[in-house]
């Protein structure tokens, strides 16, 4: 127990205390040169509540959502009801990633007649060719549309509608 014994195991604990030191060194460093088998991607998207799917499998039911991405996949697909699905390219990269995407509102049909048929459409202003009964087209949904409709033997109606997610065939009577 004198000073050359202290001197001893002074070292010897700073000898283990360096070995430990170095090993999770090297650890750390083995798990830096190591990939991470998958990342973490935070989305969000316009419309909100769409879905995510990676592979084919869904990974979120509802936007904005948080999901891992396998370091081997590159892309994943972002999509909502009467949208248009959107793939989202993913680069190689480390760490979380963050994605903010707009899907397109799919283009829709709408068939309109008037009683009595023969009505000129206009749409937002702009005269639509042919008579009713016809189809709209081109339309999105959530489009606010001014529709106007004029018969030689009635009177012009304007009707202001909002495209419904699920478009029903129309009838208007014309007065």
């Amino acid at each position: 127990t004198g000073p050359r014994a202290r001197r001893r195991s002074l070292h010897r604990r700073w000898t283990i205390v360096a070995a430990v030191a170095l090993g999770l060194a090297a650890g750390a460093l083995v798990k830096l040169a190591m990939p991470a088998k998958s990342r973490q991607v935070f989305l969000v998207s316009t419309p909100r509540d769409g879905t995510v799917v990676v592979e084919g499998k869904q990974v979120c039911d509802r936007t904005p959502c948080v999901f891992r991405l396998p370091q081997a996949v590159g892309s994943f697909v972002v999509g909502a009801a009467n949208y248009e699905n959107k793939v989202v390219q993913v680069q190689p990269a480390p760490g979380p990633a963050m994605f903010d995407v707009s899907l397109e509102a799919k283009a829709v049909r709408w068939p309109l007649q008037t009683e009595p048929p023969g009505a000129s459409v206009w749409v937002n202003g702009k005269r639509v060719p042919g008579e009713t009964p016809l189809i709209l087209q081109d339309l999105h949904v959530g489009d606010a549309l001014e529709i106007e409709l004029r018969h030689p033997k009635r009177r012009p109606v304007v009707r202001n509608i909002v495209v419904p997610p699920h478009l029903q065939p129309a009838t208007i009577l014309l007065p």
